[in-house]
């Protein structure tokens, strides 16, 4: 990952994840590589190694009048993405499908270069400013200077209120286990789920220590908060 770029965990970026840990995504993916697979261009199945080999990939199938890029688009409209981010939805799509990696930023965080003096001291600085600059980046007196650009830029998140979501995984399989008996009757999801065989698997897949049932309201809660807008069943 270039320095210039970050894994922003914003609800953004846990709904890509939603989306790609899903089981309607993987159905369909699949459905796509065994289509691309019977036209002579079949997937590695761990993605391209290199953008080379993309580029190779790519440039036989549009000699084969094959619009692949089609999938991605299609894939954004099923899951309901919200128009302000699709362009980042399809890259963090493009980034999974086509090299293998689920955990890829969603959006390519530009820095800012700066001038900067503090007349009391006699100092001047040229920084180059990112969401993540942090006070250790630059002289202490000018933290105040740094702050009122920083916030300028997009996807402004400090370094404290940037923390990743460490049991998404298993907590997006409880919710999509919670939607699809939601779905089949309202009534006493809850007991249900803790009791539904597939649960069990998930809690022995996924072993966090603190016990599960504690927490349930708070994962689903968390998980309807950031997903709600994808239609996931």
């Amino acid at each position: 990952m270039a320095k210039d770029t970050r894994i922003i965990f914003d609800k953004d970026f846990y709904t890509l994840q939603a989306v790609l840990n899903s089981n309607k995504f993987e159905l369909l993916f699949a459905k796509f590589k065994q289509e691309m697979k019977s036209k002579g261009l079949p997937f590695p199945s761990n993605g391209f190694k290199t953008v080379k080999e993309y580029h190779e990939w790519g440039t036989k199938a549009h000699a084969k009048g094959i619009y692949y890029e089609g999938f991605i688009e299609d894939a954004i409209e099923e899951f309901n993405v919200k128009e302000e981010s699709r362009e980042k939805f399809q890259l963090g799509i493009q980034w999974y499908i086509y090299f293998g990696r689920k955990e890829a930023p969603i959006q390519f965080t530009s820095g800012r270069l700066i001038n900067i003096s503090n007349d009391k001291q006699s100092v001047k600085v040229e920084l180059m400013v990112y969401p993540w600059t942090v006070k250790a980046d630059a002289f202490k007196g000018l933290w105040n200077e740094i702050e009122a650009e920083q916030q300028k830029l997009l996807v402004y998140k400090s370094e404290k209120r940037n923390r990743e979501w460490e049991t998404f995984e298993r907590d997006f399989k409880i919710y999509e286990l919670f939607l699809n008996l939601k779905r089949e009757d309202s009534k006493s999801v809850y007991r249900r789920l803790v009791e539904d065989p597939e649960f069990k698997k998930i809690i022995d897949e996924f072993k966090h220590g603190k016990s599960i049932d504690e927490s349930m309201g708070t994962i689903i809660t968390r998980c309807r908060r950031n997903l709600r807008e994808l239609n996931l069943i």
